[in-house]
Formats: C-alpha cells, structure tokens, sequence
C-alpha cells in the first residue's frame, strides 16, 4: 500500500512539472482568437485607423460555437464608430481572423453604412 502511494506522488510531481514547463498561454494573439481578443482587435483597427474616438464593438465566431470552451479563429464582428461629438456615426460588420503572426490578425469589412464613415 505505501508504495502505490508513492508512485502517485511521484506521477503527481512528473505532472505538474510538465504543466509549468508548458506554461500559461501568451497573452499576445495567434492563429486562434477569444472573444475579448476579437472585440479588442475590432476595435482598435477602429480607434486607430479608421480614427473613430468612440466605438462599440461585439463579435461571434463566424461558424457558431461554444465560446466558453472554445477560441475561434474566424469572428465576426457588429460594431459602430462615432466622432468627437457624439452626432455622426457609423455601423458595420467586419470579419476578423487570427494570424499565425505574433500580434497579427487580418479583417475584411463586409459592409458599413452611416452619416459619418470613414
């Protein structure tokens, strides 16, 4: 008996020394996006190049999926851009994909319709 308890310890220890030579995830973005990760993207093509100061953004995977278990490496994304003043505004849906690049995403804009976009 004392010694399978052994041989778990032991197979405990070997476990949790490979999860911390793995390690957590990066924070930095890859080929597979979370929903926060999606929106954040979303939003800062927004803010700085297409120079909306304010925006909202929400995003779902473009496939449908659990996004509680689940990253996705397609979203898309429902968002709206408005000026400085809070009068002209700007509506659209963008698709966003990972990238295989550190910090890299790509997007295409499927349409955007307002009194003020740019």
């Amino acid at each position: 008996m004392r010694r399978s308890i052994r041989s778990c310890v032991t197979a405990g220890l070997v476990v949790g020394s490979a999860i911390t030579l793995v390690g957590p995830a990066s924070a930095v973005a890859g080929y597979h996006l979370n929903r926060r990760e999606a929106i954040h993207f979303m939003r800062d093509y927004l803010h700085y190049d297409r120079g909306y100061p304010h925006t909202q953004a929400w995003c779902d995977p473009r496939y449908g999926g659990d996004t509680a278990k689940y990253d996705f490496h397609s979203w898309v994304c429902y968002w709206r851009g408005l000026d400085e003043d809070y009068q002209g505004i700007c509506r659209g849906v963008t698709i966003i994909k990972g990238s295989s690049e550190e910090g890299g995403y790509y997007r295409n804009t499927l349409w955007k319709r307002g009194s003020v976009c740019y």
